[in-house]
């Protein structure tokens, strides 16, 4: 009697079991801004002092969390690169983190920001290899 009981309480829970919602897929990655290829900017655009304390790829965006002090002004944080030619294959891609501090404050600050790196692809290259300044280790992103 119990093992009859078992099985219907079992096929129930089970039958019952099939129209449990199925979470949704996640959303696309959005970037919060776009990555820039210009050698002039690259050279000659803001370089306030910061510290880069993490850098990551997920999807085409690249992640920066980095320090800085702050807390009572306006900043500006961008990815200026150039291709880097004389580099042997898989074709490599030299950056920086271009950052304008109007913040004369002095409180340490931390911030996360991510940059869309569809500009840095090139055709018939699956990857390029970005060395970014201030970051010892060379990142891959495959596209």
């Amino acid at each position: 009697m119990h093992k009859v009981l078992f099985i219907v309480i079992l096929s129930v829970y089970l039958l019952s079991g099939c129209e449990e919602d199925v979470p949704p897929l996640p959303a696309a990655i959005e970037c919060d801004k776009t990555a820039i290829l210009d050698t002039d900017l690259y050279d000659n655009g803001p370089s306030d002092k910061f510290h880069i304390d993490s850098v990551w790829i997920r999807s085409n965006c690249l992640f920066l969390q980095y320090s800085y002090g702050g807390g009572c002004g306006n900043t500006n944080m961008q990815l200026v690169g150039y291709h880097n030619l004389t580099k042997p294959l898989p074709t490599s891609l030299t950056a920086r983190f271009s950052f304008k501090d109007e913040d004369k404050c002095e409180a340490y600050l931390q911030s996360t920001e991510s940059f869309d790196l569809t500009p840095y692809q090139k055709n018939d290259y699956p990857q390029v290899i970005l060395q970014i300044e201030g970051w010892d280790a060379p990142i891959l992103y495959s596209y």
